[in-house]
């Protein structure tokens, strides 16, 4: 499908009403009393706690839904997002850069609100956001899994579906408007998953720093696989901190 078939305006409107609606979709989910019976029925076939099987089917709904938006997107607008995953070898060095590039502007991030709020243990917030906090909640052969599979659905929504389909149908608009795009709707999605404004805060400006940094590598390579592979090393890393794998 050509761009001059999708206006603009109308691509962002759909997009946003796909990553406002995540949070929500998958916390209403998360109190159904199907859902509740279903990882109940679970416990039969499993050794798992129901916790670990909770958390680890509301973690399926996480990765599931914005898969199926990919799904829409690359049917409607003729854009394959998937075909993003590919790269040339030539850039291999460029993963490297970004994974050095993410951990440090997430680090100067963490810096920034160190200084702006020094009365605040930042990292006592960030443990606290649910989807952290319940990390702890999964089964020790799922756990290590849970970050990097979060970083590929949201690399390849967020850089691949938002970033990639509109630098690829609207080429005239640059690339600021739509890291831009990229950058604020994965901050508000992060965010609604939150609590607390303070969690907000911690985990939008993160988001943004993740978001700035992969479209560029995206932009320069024309592949998502570099931001992929940072992402995933920065929350491997990161979470490292909490000790929950």
């Amino acid at each position: 499908m050509s761009a001059g078939a999708i206006p603009f305006p109308v691509l962002v409107g759909v997009l946003s009403v796909m990553s406002l609606v995540i949070a929500p979709v998958v916390r209403t989910i998360e109190r159904r009393s199907w859902f509740v019976r279903l990882v109940r029925s679970a416990l039969d076939r499993v050794s798992w706690t129901y916790a670990q099987v909770k958390s680890s089917a509301v973690g399926l709904v996480y990765y599931l839904l914005p898969l199926g938006f990919v799904i829409v997107v690359s049917v409607v607008t003729g854009v394959n997002v998937f075909g993003f995953l590919l790269m040339d070898w030539r850039f291999a060095g460029i993963v490297v850069v970004t994974i050095l590039a993410e951990l440090s502007v997430n680090t100067m991030s963490s810096t920034v609100l160190a200084v702006a709020s020094p009365g605040v243990d930042w990292q006592r917030v960030i443990g606290q956001v649910p989807w952290v906090s319940g990390l702890r909640d999964r089964h020790p052969a799922v756990a290590p899994w849970v970050t990097p599979t979060s970083a590929f659905v949201e690399e390849l929504f967020f850089r691949g579906a938002v970033f990639g389909v509109t630098v690829t149908l609207y080429p005239q608009l640059g690339l600021v408007l739509p890291i831009a795009l990229s950058a604020l709707l994965f901050a508000v999605e992060q965010a609604m998953f939150c609590t607390t404004r303070d969690q907000a805060v911690a985990m939008g400006l993160g988001a943004v720093a993740i978001s700035v940094v992969s479209c560029c590598a995206f932009a320069y390579t024309g592949s998502l696989l570099p931001s992929v592979l940072a992402h995933q090393s920065f929350l491997v890393f990161y979470m490292g901190k909490f000790k929950i794998y």
